[in-house]
């Protein structure tokens, strides 16, 4: 098999054990109240609500509120 190939896979494997070591200690440590969500793909819903959320995060924290700006484009 070739070196670089290998060392990447090789690589990659030790990620993902650390991942599934973090979960395990993080489960062990706080318990499966509300198990974590570990799929790895996201459907539309999942979009959508991630998008409505970072929008709600925004209007929160937006320094430039969308009325200032109107205000100074009329003004």
């Amino acid at each position: 098999m070739d070196e670089p190939i290998w060392s990447s896979l090789q690589g990659r494997a030790e990620a993902f054990a650390e991942v599934r070591d973090l979960v395990v200690f993080l489960r062990n440590r706080y318990g499966a109240e509300q198990p974590a969500d570990e799929k790895d793909y996201w459907t539309d819903e999942d979009r959508n609500e991630a998008q409505e959320e970072a929008c709600r995060r925004f209007e929160e924290r937006d320094p430039y509120p969308s009325e200032a700006i109107e205000d100074a484009r009329a003004g």
